[in-house]
């Protein structure tokens, strides 16, 4: 992989915060340089098949970012929402959210996960921006 490809992950990283390898191999980037850049400390793995820059702070938010980001399609609803938008100080044992009736029902290792199904999930929608960049429903 050339520099130039490089310094456009690198700085694509540090304008999202987190980032699919999905999203990197478009840019050119392969597996082989996804592991030399962990193991420099360019780059963290948060989790399969998402990485964030070396110096970045992670936030509260950073939980529902990343299953944000493997399930675009997901809305957080009921006691999750409600911290997400900061309106209660409980903190939920499991995640709640609502996918489509036909939706598959997603799958999230180290969290319990109960989901709603819902017929209309654009209905009052309010996102919330982490890093600036990443859009929570």
């Amino acid at each position: 992989m050339s520099s130039k490809n490089l310094h456009l992950a690198l700085d694509q990283i540090s304008q999202q915060g987190l980032v699919r390898a999905r999203d990197l191999a478009l840019l050119g980037v392969t597996g082989g340089t996804l592991e030399k850049m962990l193991i420099t400390g360019s780059l963290v793995r948060l989790g399969r098949g998402i990485y964030a820059a070396a110096g970045r702070t992670q936030t509260e938010l950073d939980d529902y970012a990343q299953i944000t980001i493997k399930y675009p399609r997901l809305v957080f609803c009921l006691l999750t929402a409600l911290q997400v938008h900061g309106l209660t100080t409980q903190s939920p044992h499991s995640i709640w959210v609502a996918i489509g009736q036909k939706a598959r029902t997603p799958k999230i290792d180290n969290q319990p996960l109960l989901v709603v199904r819902m017929s209309d999930l654009d209905f009052g929608i309010t996102m919330v921006a982490v890093d600036g960049v990443i859009k929570i429903p």
